[in-house]
């Protein structure tokens, strides 16, 4: 009689942990997309610091962003 009970509850509890873990996942990659972004955005100028870059380049790389 308490068997499948047991089994309703594995259920429960395995969809609370699996939502929990997608959330945590989800939000720790948007955070980390965000950081990158912001970071490159910062410190854009230090790649190229010191080479000359051919505008044709240049123009690339503001376009993509």
């Amino acid at each position: 009689m308490g068997e499948w009970r047991w089994g309703l509850g594995a259920v429960i509890l395995g969809v609370i942990v699996v939502a929990f873990y997608v959330q945590m996942l989800t939000a720790r990659h948007r955070n980390f997309v965000l950081s990158k972004r912001r970071r490159e955005r910062r410190f854009q100028p230090d790649w190229d610091r010191g080479k000359p870059v051919d505008p044709k380049k240049r123009r690339g790389i503001n376009i993509s962003r």
